[in-house]
């Protein structure tokens, strides 16, 4: 679809670029906030609001496939990419920063498309042995990597036996840390306020 408004784009308006492009992104996107509003006050009930919404969403896409086109954007690609790191965010386990809760001897699943040339491979299977600010540690044949949060699923929590067969002291302390990590920035988002 990209490559196909490309093709019309330039043929019905050649001179357009991307300022053109993000500026109709902005217009559409005034639209839709107009026919919504109006639906919302119940007002002009003699105009099409759901059609309205319905039109100005599909010439928001429209002109962000253009401004994607005028910038050497693959709007598919980018779209995916953010939505594998958006959709792991959970704001109702972590309202702060809605990065999965994860703990020292959890499994994780590598979602994130690595180089063909990188140990962990998308669908490889890991346990954290270490909790960071970013991301976690997991054990690999080759020694402990690290993993971003957007870069894994959580996929087992390991039981009470798993745990304690897993843990030793220095995993205790991992844990210990990033609580007081939590802590910390909890109390340092409070004086930056």
């Amino acid at each position: 679809m990209q490559r196909e408004q490309e093709t019309w784009a330039d043929k019905n308006f050649p001179n357009n670029n991307r300022t053109h492009q993000l500026l109709g992104i902005v217009e559409e996107v005034g639209e839709l906030c107009h026919a919504h509003l109006k639906f919302e006050q119940n007002i002009r009930t003699n105009e099409p609001h759901a059609e309205s919404k319905c039109d100005a969403l599909g010439d928001i896409f429209i002109f962000m496939l253009g401004y994607a086109n005028k910038n050497g954007i693959d709007l598919q690609a980018a779209i995916e990419e953010t939505w594998t790191k958006v959709k792991q965010r959970d704001w109702t386990v972590n309202s702060d920063t809605g990065t999965p809760v994860v703990m020292v001897g959890d499994t994780v699943e590598v979602i994130f498309r690595f180089p063909e040339h990188a140990i962990m491979q998308q669908g490889d299977k890991y346990v954290v042995t270490e909790l960071l600010e970013n991301g976690v540690m997991v054990r690999t044949p080759s020694g402990n990597k690290w993993l971003g949060f957007e870069h894994f699923n959580l996929i087992k929590k390991p039981s009470e036996e798993e745990f304690t067969e897993y843990n030793d002291p220095d995993a205790t302390a991992c844990v210990d840390d990033y609580n007081r990590f939590e802590e910390n920035q909890v109390f340092q988002d409070r004086e930056d306020m």
